[in-house]
């Protein structure tokens, strides 16, 4: 299947099967296979709830190019026929070259709600070719929507059972939902709006660049942003997790408009006790207010010293006693093993002491990781908890964090040896040292067996790139650089970069669209740029 992307200027083989549209608080992902999931349709977002609305939106069929305009409009071609698809921030639009048979299907829950139960759906025609659709959880109207054809609809009113096969395929449990046949109809215009309740504007944090496709990425950014907040990802990541979004500043910071750094830092230090967890009534997490406060320049610390301090402090107490640091399992973003000393929180400790102002213990916490890292230049880990620690790609988030930690032929014979164990044939980085027994080649889905034993995470591997283009090993930066732009233009959803890759091969697993991925992509190219 051929793809263009007209703000590139760039057509494409594609091997994909998945399309994602947002605007504002809607998003759809819609399937480009028969393939089936309880996450795919249409999901609107409102009061800090994520509900999915549509099941199945099948509008078109023997597609043979895409066509991509933005983040909200494309439109699908095949010797017959040419439909546009537009979402908007209250529903979306189909507007075809010719009448066409659109099925709607319909799902009515919190899209994390996998119960079958206390769901409705009312269809309420108006005339020939108008209804009134409207949504109840637990008997409460939750959403109304106007559907309007240019044609006849015609009301299907009856539920039906699905087997999930993207579920399935990702170890995603229930396999078998239950959906609602709602309405058909055949026709070149449909338009679906959403009448109750009234959805915000989309507010844009990041201001554009003459760089083509860095303003592509941050027009992608902008339409994922949900007003309060720099999502995860999509679409079950969409919660506000605080590490994920205080990551993806870091690198994105110098994108934000005018006044924008400023509204993130204030929330953020009113969220309090909630700095000491991943997301609200989430694990607890250890880096949050390590990554808040390495986010903030200088003068912005000096200027939130008393509440950042009396912050940090309590962090000591509870992930610093006796001056040792001891992280509790699932307290870091590889939140499904445990690492006591993970190397990327010393990193971000040791910045943290520094910015603060602890220089007796930043000097401690210093001497001591060059001690660990040093080992690998020794070729001398022969701890095995250390060896599985140590031999992982968070040793470039490590560099990234702290480059003057050593000497640079030191750094080059510490990456290279970890580099040596964990690259991967066709660009990519394993997350765990190739040689080890538990390594897995293939992604497990929600089976955690997988996720950091071998799985390859896009955003460590860009990282990756910068510090080998930094370290003028250029080949080895745009090997990674190249697998990178191909997951992102060709594979999974066109247009985004998921989560991680299986480590056999260049794939897209994980969740679809995972913005700290795109964000390190972002100041990679914008690095690239300027250096």
């Amino acid at each position: 299947m051929k793809i263009y992307y007209s703000e590139l200027n760039f057509d494409t083989d594609i091997s994909t099967e998945l399309l994602f549209l947002k605007n504002g608080h809607c998003w759809i992902l819609l399937p480009l296979t028969n393939q089936m999931s309880r996450y795919f349709g249409l999901t609107v977002y409102n009061q800090r709830k994520a509900y999915r609305l549509l099941d199945k939106i099948n509008f078109f069929k023997d597609i043979e190019k895409i066509f991509i305009h933005s983040p909200h409009h494309l439109f699908l071609v095949n010797q017959n026929q040419r439909t546009h698809f537009f979402i908007k921030k209250d529903g979306f639009l189909i507007s075809s070259s010719s009448r066409y048979p659109i099925n709607l299907t319909f799902d009515a829950r919190d899209i994390f709600n996998t119960s079958q139960q206390n769901r409705d759906i009312k269809i309420e025609p108006k005339d020939k070719n108008f209804v009134k659709a409207f949504w109840f959880i637990e008997n409460e109207l939750i959403f109304e929507a106007d559907i309007i054809s240019k044609d006849l609809i015609k009301i299907n009113n009856q539920w039906q059972k699905n087997f999930m096969s993207y579920d399935a395929k990702r170890n995603s449990p229930p396999y078998e939902f239950y959906s609602f046949d709602g309405l058909q109809t055949e026709t070149s215009y449909l338009e679906f709006k959403i009448i109750k309740p009234k959805l915000p504007i989309n507010l844009q944090p990041f201001k554009s660049s003459n760089h083509t496709l860095i303003n592509f990425l941050l027009h992608r950014l902008n339409h994922c942003f949900l007003n309060e907040y720099l999502p995860a990802g999509f679409p079950w990541f969409f919660e506000r997790w605080y590490r994920d979004e205080l990551v993806s500043l870091f690198f994105l910071k110098h994108f934000l408009k005018e006044g924008w750094f400023e509204v993130f830092i204030d929330d953020y230090l009113n969220l309090d006790k909630d700095l000491f967890f991943a997301k609200e009534k989430g694990a607890l997490a250890a880096d949050v207010i390590l990554w808040l406060i390495n986010l903030m320049p200088q003068e912005k610390v000096l200027e939130h010293q008393i509440k950042l301090k009396s912050l940090f402090e309590n962090w000591l107490k509870i992930f610093y006693p006796n001056q040792t640091l001891i992280v509790p399992e699932k307290a870091t973003w590889m939140d499904t093993i445990y690492r006591p000393k993970p190397i990327e929180i010393s990193a971000l400790l040791i910045k943290s002491f520094q910015k603060l102002g602890f220089k007796q213990l930043y000097l401690k916490e210093k001497k001591e990781l060059q001690k660990r890292l040093f080992e690998i230049a020794k070729e001398n880990v022969s701890d095995a908890n250390e060896y599985i620690e140590l031999y992982r790609p968070n040793i470039f988030l490590v560099y990234q964090l702290l480059p003057n930690l050593f000497l640079k032929p030191v750094w080059r014979k510490i990456l290279w040896e970890v580099y040596e164990k964990i690259k991967l044939t066709w660009g990519g980085l394993a997350s765990l040292a190739t040689d080890l027994d538990n390594f897995q080649w293939i992604h497990t889905g929600e089976n955690p067996k997988s996720y950091h034993n071998g799985d390859s995470w896009h955003f460590l591997n860009i990282l990756a790139a910068k510090t080998f283009f930094e370290l003028k090993e250029d080949y080895l930066g745009n090997k990674i650089l190249k697998s990178v732009i191909e997951s992102l233009l060709k594979l999974g959803t066109p247009g985004y970069l998921s989560e991680l890759s299986d480590a056999k091969m260049l794939s897209a697993q994980g969740s679809p669209i995972q913005i700290w991925s795109m964000a390190t992509l972002v100041n990679l190219l914008d690095y690239l740029n300027y250096k």
